[in-house]
């Protein structure tokens, strides 16, 4: 089916250039009795080789979203254990409606893997994602008539600063009929410019990590590239600095011939760089959030240390737990405040968790030192 839409809007990251760096709320130079660590959080092991896929099952569509024509991703978390199956999956994001959810548990829960290994023995893999995209035709790049009407009347009521109107009609194409993946991530890239406009940097990180889940498969090259830039200079702006490290070097290997296009953010991932090595402590401003969409996600509020230690305070309403999750380390605990977290050695790339009642909010601080 043809593409009915108009050619989406550039987002403007420009607006972000100024400003971004002021998610790091540094504080004062503090002294370090060592030298500063660099970014990477832990060595490889040495002698440890990752677990590999032997056997990836095919999901089961659920028959009601086949019917319907509805299609949707799932974003799974998962462990693999010493016997090369898979324990304690969960849902971390889903698109498309809570249908693919169950089915997408299932499907993983059923892989096979030759397991990771430590100088020869089997071991646990603890930190591991995947997606599981739910599609009737993986080519497809249509729309409905429907939709493309609807999109463009919200883009109509953005051109004529609606902004109020035009969320609430953005909002409710979700729920009245089944989308395919090329309609949900063109809805999801109009909901980033919408947020990006209002200076909601948050709602905007969530609906561009939807909009650029697998990759930008459902979008042109240019496209996922624009989305991309916008990804780096909105995490710079909340304070996720691994994962906008992490996403500049992406969108420099997509296409070395076009760096000095990204010249401007190359400098600003510098100057983080730079403060990461210093002996400076980091700031970050976190809230507790509603993974909208997904029915199966807990309240959390994520992120990527750059240092080993870390704490959290000045707390405005309440947090309930804390999950250190790792590659080769994954420990819950009760949070406690004004304790001090410290990430293991050797413990690989690790995520940190937050949960609590939704909208609580509070501040991370990353010392430099051991």
């Amino acid at each position: 089916m043809p593409n009915r839409l108009k050619p989406m809007n550039q987002l403007t990251v420009g607006r972000l250039l100024t400003a971004c760096l002021a998610g790091l709320w540094l504080s004062a130079a503090t002294s370090a009795s060592e030298a500063p660590p660099s970014s990477t959080i832990a060595d490889p092991l040495v002698g440890h080789s990752p677990a590999v896929l032997l056997d990836d099952s095919e999901p089961v569509y659920p028959r009601p979203a086949l019917h319907e024509n509805r299609e949707g991703w799932v974003r799974v978390g998962f462990e693999i254990n010493r016997d090369g199956r898979v324990v304690n999956a969960v849902v971390e994001e889903s698109v498309g409606g809570s249908i693919f959810e169950t089915a997408a548990l299932r499907s993983v829960g059923r892989w096979r893997f030759e397991p990771a290994r430590l100088n020869g023995r089997p071991v646990a893999q603890l930190r591991n994602s995947t997606i599981v995209t739910f599609a009737l035709n993986e080519r497809a790049r249509g729309s409905s008539q429907r939709f493309a009407d609807r999109y463009n009347d919200i883009l109509e009521l953005i051109k004529k600063d609606q902004l109020e109107r035009a969320d609430v009609l953005a909002r409710s194409v979700f729920d009245q009929w089944p989308l395919n993946l090329y309609e949900l991530t063109k809805l999801w890239s109009l909901r980033a410019e919408l947020s990006l406009i209002q200076n909601d940097f948050r709602a905007a990180e969530s609906a561009l990590r939807k909009a650029t889940a697998n990759r930008g498969r459902w979008l042109d090259s240019d496209a996922y590239r624009s989305l991309l830039l916008a990804r780096v200079h909105v995490d710079l702006e909340i304070g996720k600095f691994k994962k906008a490290i992490d996403l500049f070097d992406e969108l420099v290997a997509m296409d070395p011939d076009r760096s000095d296009e990204l010249t401007q953010t190359s400098q600003m991932i510098q100057s983080l760089q730079n403060i990461i090595d210093s002996d400076q402590t980091l700031a970050t401003d976190g809230v507790i959030q509603r993974n909208e969409g997904c029915k199966a996600c807990r309240d959390s509020w994520t992120f990527e240390p750059v240092r080993r230690t870390f704490t959290v305070a000045i707390i405005e309403g309440t947090l309930k737990e804390l999950v250190m999750n790792c590659t080769n380390v994954k420990v819950p605990f009760e949070f406690i405040v004004d304790k001090t977290w410290f990430l293991p050695a050797h413990s690989g790339q690790c995520e940190v968790a937050l949960f609590g009642a939704a909208g609580t909010t509070f501040r991370v601080y990353q010392p430099a030192g051991p």
